[in-house]
């Protein structure tokens, strides 16, 4: 049965079961308060608190796996090789080298290299050395971009050789023949 009290105090019928939803601030403390100490009882608020401490400060354990051991410092070195463009003075890798420097973003912004990432650059090969966890794929889209920058996406490519090294190759034109035509 439900009770009507005046709009001022309530701007909702109240039920007056205790099963029904409670809009009632009073009374949905005084449940939440009756729910807390029969979950006390069982033991279960403790096992589900106990479990969602653990999770939240993790296992105390660093790299490896073992407790205690503090992580190290991945080191990675990737090469950008230059050699084709360069040997056809389409490209410079000082240019490149330099593109690097300004665009690599460390902690979210650019020319923030540091010590934690170092460009360099030897002949035609341009070399990116970093401290911390640094992706491939993200030398190769910045290397993109260069060439997208210098108006050479439509004739050249990206392409891995090995694990830490990309390359730039020409795409494969198709020939023509003079006589079909």
């Amino acid at each position: 049965m439900l009770e009507f009290k005046p709009a001022y105090e309530y701007s909702m019928p109240v039920a007056s079961d205790s099963s029904s939803a409670h809009v009632n601030s009073r009374a949905a403390d005084a449940c939440h308060a009756t729910c807390m100490s029969s979950q006390r009882q069982s033991g279960f608020l403790e096992n589900r608190m106990a479990k969602a401490h653990m999770r939240a400060a993790g296992s105390g354990r660093g790299a490896g796996g073992k407790k205690g051991a503090a992580a190290k410092p991945v080191k990675v070195k990737f090469t950008v090789d230059c050699q084709k463009p360069v040997d056809d003075n389409i490209i410079e890798a000082k240019g490149l080298e330099r593109f690097l420097q300004t665009h690599i973003k460390v902690d979210g912004k650019c020319n923030n290299l540091g010590d934690r990432v170092q460009v360099s650059r030897e002949k035609a090969k341009v070399f990116v050395t970093a401290e911390l966890p640094f992706s491939k794929r993200y030398i190769k889209y910045l290397t993109k971009k260069y060439l997208k920058k210098q108006m050479l996406r439509d004739f050249m490519r990206v392409v891995s050789s090995r694990d830490t090294v990309y390359e730039l190759r020409y795409f494969q034109m198709p020939q023509e023949d003079e006589t079909a035509a």
